[in-house]
């Protein structure tokens, strides 16, 4: 895979999806899905039944990576851009968060061209909770069809990574590249790899459900046939 995650879960597309992926865990790990931990079980749970309790909770963790707005520049600096612009945000953001959202119409502005945030979700909840949730390599998909269904992305396209989203962009050069990226700019990236979540564990401050959600997924776990997989 492109990158590790932490459930293949696509949050509230189906009414199946926690009772799928305890059985997935039964069977391919052997043993009962309650040894994933109670906090894990929960935010499958909320993915499914309740997404904007577990958008509130993602919204109080570290794990929240919202960026600020920004101003719009005042006009093009030089000729236009030929190519227009992806940008795909990080664990924690959404293309639909005002922040973020106003990165890419800057960008758009400053190069005089199309510039577009591929989502994976369909809206603010189901975009954010898939960046959490959803495997990589899922992912991966969901972001190439739909830059393959964008006419004005078929000539190919520059594309900007921010954290996360680099993982995306970067699988889908891998994977598809068609239309192509002509260039990468990876902001924080992650393409050269992570380890464990730095952000969960600072001294003297509560560990959120999201993080000993976290906690429960690694270390052993993280090696298990199922996670290497399919998550």
């Amino acid at each position: 895979t492109f990158g590790t995650k932490l459930i293949s879960i696509c949050s509230v597309a189906s009414s199946d999806a926690a009772a799928m992926f305890r059985l997935s865990v039964a069977l391919l790990c052997g043993s009962a899905a309650a040894e994933l931990g109670p906090h894990m079980l929960n935010l499958t749970d909320l993915a499914e039944l309740a997404p904007e309790v577990l958008m509130a909770e993602i919204k109080a963790s570290p794990l929240c990576a919202v960026v600020r707005e920004v101003a719009m520049p005042a006009d093009i600096s030089g000729p236009a851009a030929t190519l227009p612009t992806v940008t795909a945000h990080g664990m924690g953001d959404s293309c639909f968060e005002p922040g973020f959202s106003s990165i890419t119409r800057a960008i758009g502005k400053k190069t005089g061209t199309y510039a577009r945030c591929i989502p994976i979700g369909g809206n603010i909840i189901t975009d954010t909770i898939d960046g959490l949730l959803k495997n990589m390599d899922a992912s991966v998909d969901v972001f190439a069809a739909k830059i393959k269904a964008d006419p004005k992305l078929s000539g190919g396209f520059n594309a900007i990574g921010f954290s996360q989203g680099n993982s995306l962009i970067r699988g889908y050069i891998e994977k598809y590249n068609d239309p192509p990226v002509n260039s990468f700019i990876s902001v924080h990236g992650t393409v050269q790899g992570v380890a464990a979540f730095p952000s969960c564990f600072r001294q003297g401050k509560p560990v959120g459900l999201i993080c000993k959600a976290v906690a429960e997924v690694l270390g052993d776990l993280a090696y298990n046939p199922m996670f290497q997989n399919v998550l």
